[in-house]
């Protein structure tokens, strides 16, 4: 809070070159969907208020008056349909901070790390085959915690920094084992089915196969090993896998449906 009304502030300690130009794909999106996207404050010649100090990247937000939305079916239905009208728009000219096969590298590389280097390593070709097409502008990670709701119930998308363009299976596969599979295996179809329905409803282009959306969804599984709980991720994306055929099905059904 100042005596110029109230902010957020967002701290990078350590911003990736992929950082660099996230907010005006957040400002491009925030031209379209206004309300679900927050404003950036601009600074006193109208520019993006980012400031980069010490090593550490700060952008000046509008206070988000709101907290998490409660995770319900009716939640991850409006979040489809906002993620379906983001795609719909203009392309940005920044790439997805997370390169497809960037990302299949990069665990190449991590394979090593862990006790089950074997089988992890027989995974990366399932990433590889991951299509850029079709492409939009994309998120990346859209999770609870991602998102506020504000006041009048509206869901507001937070954490632009890797946002891009990209293939939209990384949005759609994003929530399929990271988010509606807990780590004790508990699945959440109710949750999942509204989602992909709600993104299914509103979309007015082509939407990936099942088999894109799978695949995208184990590449960020994969990938979050490293950061906790090594092992249970590593238990609940073999289950999604040896669960493949019924996933496959779900999401036949679900977004097939419209």
């Amino acid at each position: 809070m100042c005596d110029q009304g109230c902010f957020a502030v967002k701290v990078d300690a350590d911003p990736g070159p992929g950082v660099e130009g996230s907010q005006h794909v957040q400002l491009a999106v925030a031209r379209a969907l206004a309300h679900h996207v927050p404003a950036i404050v601009p600074d006193l010649s109208g520019a993006p208020y980012v400031v980069d100090k010490d090593g550490r990247r700060l952008t000046v937000f509008e206070d988000i008056r709101g907290g998490q939305p409660t995770s319900s079916a009716p939640t991850w239905h409006r979040l489809g349909a906002i993620l379906a009208q983001m795609h719909a728009l203009p392309t940005v000219s920044k790439d997805f901070a997370i390169p497809v096969q960037a990302a299949a590298n990069e665990l190449d590389q991590q394979a090593g790390d862990y006790p089950f280097a074997e089988d992890f390593r027989s995974l990366t070709h399932r990433v590889r085959r991951i299509s850029d097409q079709p492409g939009a502008t994309i998120h990346g990670e859209v999770n609870l915690s991602n998102v506020r709701q504000r006041p009048d119930g509206d869901l507001v998308l937070l954490d632009w920094d890797a946002a891009g363009t990209g293939p939209i299976a990384l949005d759609l596969g994003y929530p399929l084992i990271c988010v509606f599979h807990d780590e004790d295996l508990t699945w959440h179809p109710d949750h999942a089915a509204a989602f992909y329905a709600g993104y299914a409803k509103n979309s007015t282009g082509t939407i990936p196969s099942p088999e894109q959306i799978f695949d995208a969804a184990l590449m960020h599984a994969l990938r979050y090993l490293r950061f906790a709980n090594t092992a249970q991720r590593w238990t609940r994306a073999r289950y999604a896998i040896n669960q493949e055929a019924r996933l496959l099905e779900f999401l036949a059904r679900t977004i097939g449906q419209h």
